[in-house]
């Protein structure tokens, strides 16, 4: 991992997450996936993960609408089984 200074005005659009898409890992090879709404931000959502027992581990993933309509998203935590 590398990290450097950077000019925040290099941004110019933010987007707001619609949802959370979590997927909660429950073996190597089985998933169950949630659609979260509401929540305050991704360290909410991380928490709520963590809570899970019957996880074994968890991805998470904001949820966007891109210009044509169609749904996007970006992960922001952990890695495809």
């Amino acid at each position: 991992m590398d990290a450097r200074p950077v000019d925040p005005r290099d941004i110019s659009v933010e987007i707001e997450p619609l949802s959370y898409r979590v997927v909660l890992w429950l073996t190597e090879t089985l998933s169950t996936e949630y659609d979260i709404t509401g929540a305050h931000d991704v360290v909410e959502v991380i928490d709520w993960c963590a809570a899970r027992d019957e996880a074994v581990s968890f991805s998470i993933f904001a949820v966007f609408r891109i210009g044509s309509g169609e749904l996007g998203a970006i992960q922001l935590s952990g890695s495809g089984q």
